[in-house]
């Protein structure tokens, strides 16, 4: 039950930071980028790089992106991270083993990002899910 809980609390802080906006702005290439950092999740983006990929400026890009996701991109992509992490890594890989995934090269970094933005730390999420299953094996 606590397992639960502690995944449903997660998600429902994380899904909360991820409402894009339905808005029928001229900004469709947001669309494109928001693709691209899901497709490539281990991946750091600058907003320079973004920008330059998609040819626009960073301040025009850090506007529309705002406009959208109501986050500025590096909010987003680190938010983004955290999700995956909660959701679908940590579950099954070990903390180290995340954290690379997502692109950190150090995973006490990574540790103290995830208990900032989801308020429980990494191994704790671990501990509830390989715990219950021990729980469901015994």
């Amino acid at each position: 039950m606590r397992k639960k809980t502690i995944l449903a609390v997660c998600t429902f802080l994380l899904c909360g930071l991820f409402a894009v906006s339905q808005d029928n702005t001229p900004h469709h290439y947001i669309d494109d980028i928001l693709a691209e950092i899901h497709q490539n999740i281990g991946k750091w983006w600058t907003i320079e790089e973004l920008a330059a990929t998609w040819g626009v400026s960073v301040s025009k890009l850090r506007r529309d992106f705002l406009e959208k996701t109501d986050m500025l991109p590096k909010n987003y992509i680190e938010t983004l991270k955290m999700k995956k992490a909660a959701e679908s890594y940590l579950p099954e890989y070990t903390v180290i083993q995340t954290a690379n995934k997502l692109g950190y090269k150090d995973p006490y970094h990574f540790s103290r990002r995830f208990k900032k933005i989801v308020g429980y730390a990494p191994s704790q999420i671990r501990d509830m899910v390989h715990g219950s299953r021990e729980r469901k094996d015994s």
